[in-house]
Formats: C-alpha cells, sequence, structure tokens
C-alpha cells in the first residue's frame, strides 16, 4: 500500500549507523499509529487525480515533524508513557529524548531537501516555526484558568491543526493541482449550524457571492465547531448548494474541499478527545 512504501521511506532515512540511535528511532517507530497526516497528504494527493513518488517523501517528511513533536512533548510533559510503552525521556532521561526530537527534525529537512522544488522545504519550516509557537504559548499558559476559548482554540490551531493543514496542501500541490484546489485543502467550509446534529449538513452554509462560486464561505460560528462535526457530516457540509455541472468551482476543487472538511472535522475531534484524557499531542 501508499502507506507501507511512506513506512519505507521514513525508516531508510532515520537509519543510522550507530546502533544505540537506531535501538531509539525503533521505539520511536511505535509511536505511528494511525498516520493520519500521510494519510492526508496521500489523500489529497489523489483528490487532485495523480499520486508521484515525491508524495511518499513528503509524506514521510510530515510524519517525521509530529514524530518529533510528539519526542518533545513527552519531554514537556513529563510523561512516563506513550501508547502504553514507556516513553524515551522516562528511561534515556530528557536530553536524549530532546536530542533524539532533535534527530528526527533534522532527517525531515534532509530528506525534504531530496525533493528540487523548494515550496516544500520552505513550507515544511514555516510550519514547524508555527508548531513551536503553538507549544510555546501552550507553555505559557499552562495552569491559566483565565484562558479564554479563542486563545485555547488558537494554540491548537498552531501545534496541531497547522501540520494537518501542511499535509493537505503538499498532497494537493504536488498532484500539481490549480490554486483553487490548494487553497481547498486548508480553508475548508466550516458548518453554520452550533448543533450540526439538529439540521442538515447541505444548510449550514452560505457561499459567498462571487462569479466563480468560491471556495471559501461565509460562517457565522467559530472553528470550535468542528470538534462536534462528524467527517461525514463534514463532508456534507463542504458542499456548495451550487455544485453542478455549471458551477465555476472544477470537480478536482470539489473533491479536495470535502476531503479538507474531513481533515479539518477529525483533527478537531481528536484534539478535543486528547484534551478531555491525557492532554497529550495527537
Amino acid at each position: 500500500s501508499e502507506l507501507r512504501a511512506v513506512e519505507d521511506v521514513f525508516d531508510r532515512e532515520i537509519l543510522s549507523d550507530v546502533a544505540f540511535v537506531n535501538e531509539l528511532c525503533e521505539r520511536v517507530r511505535s509511536y505511528r499509529g494511525k498516520m493520519l497526516r500521510p494519510a492526508l497528504l496521500l489523500l489529497s494527493g489523489q483528490a487532485c487525480g495523480k499520486l508521484t513518488p515525491q508524495h511518499r517523501v513528503l509524506a514521510a517528511v510530515v510524519e517525521m515533524v509530529h514524530m518529533a513533536t510528539l519526542v518533545h512533548d513527552d519531554v514537556l510533559d513529563v510523561a512516563d508513557e506513550r501508547r502504553r510503552q514507556p516513553t524515551i525521556n522516562a528511561t534515556e532521561g530528557n536530553v536524549s529524548a530532546v536530542l533524539l526530537g532533535d534527530y528526527l527534525i533534522s532527517h525531515a529537512f534532509h530528506l525534504c531537501s531530496s525533493i528540487d522544488s523548494q515550496r516544500a522545504s520552505r513550507l515544511i519550516g514555516q510550519t514547524t516555526n508555527i508548531v513551536c509557537e503553538g507549544e510555546l504559548m501552550q507553555n505559557r499558559l499552562r495552569g491559566r484558568l483565565d484562558m479564554s476559548e479563542a486563545q485555547y482554540f488558537d494554540v491548537i490551531r498552531r501545534k496541531t491543526a497547522a501540520l494537518t493543514a501542511t499535509a493537505c496542501e503538499l498532497g494537493a500541490a504536488f498532484a500539481e493541482a490549480a490554486p483553487p484546489c490548494v487553497q481547498a485543502c486548508i480553508s475548508p467550509a466550516p458548518p453554520t449550524s452550533t448543533s450540526p446534529s439538529s439540521v442538515p449538513a447541505t444548510t449550514r452554509t452560505t457561499p459567498l457571492k462571487s462569479p466563480n462560486c468560491s471556495t471559501r464561505f461565509a460562517t457565522t460560528t467559530s472553528t470550535s465547531s468542528w470538534a462536534h462535526v462528524t467527517p461525514a457530516e463534514a463532508t456534507s457540509a463542504a458542499t456548495c448548494p451550487s455544485d453542478g455541472p455549471h458551477c465555476g468551482v472544477t470537480a478536482d476543487a470539489r473533491r479536495v474541499r470535502r476531503a479538507a472538511a474531513v481533515a479539518w472535522s477529525t483533527s478537531a475531534r481528536l484534539e478535543r478527545r486528547a484534551s478531555c484524557t491525557s492532554g497529550h499531542s495527537s
């Protein structure tokens, strides 16, 4: 499968001639879980019509960045376990854990540099900066009972949603999708109802007045509503009411917009569930 191919690229890249480093990397492989971000990158590429070897490389890159944040998160959270296994910091100490996270980040950029286009490396760099800003904000707001909802959603937008959006954007961009399709990946249409299950999904959005039926939508609620929307509802909610043979949005753009809506819905639901349990990154 494509995800297995991504795993192979990942494993080859982080292979070291230092046995101890390989032992630590082998433990990190157990963090893979759902491989949500690589899957979204590949799905976005497929939605735009074509997957290339570059997609596998980029999928491995976003997963490396994600893995690095997990290793660092365990240090920040003083976590003893992840996925029912001892964390690196619990067994090897904080110094080794921080250095291993740096090792993964370094390899992510090394692998990304194998792609001729600078678009991917610049976007990955920008996204990593945003993730770090989110972590810094979360650390500053830790224990603050006066933290507002807006601040909370700004934190998770940076530390979680940013990398998810980048995965979708890269998938579409490297499938040579038109700019509206790429934009649709990172700008899904939020539902306008605060009670999604009580209103038909197709009535939750109001398209902006635009001659080409813009992929961006007007909304009356914050993006926090995504945490209460199922992927199936998100797919319907992202469908423009005027989609049809005369709609100015291409079929590719419509498919990508729906896939992106599912991505954001899934990400928000996972983050909400994580914040109610261990507080670790998804």
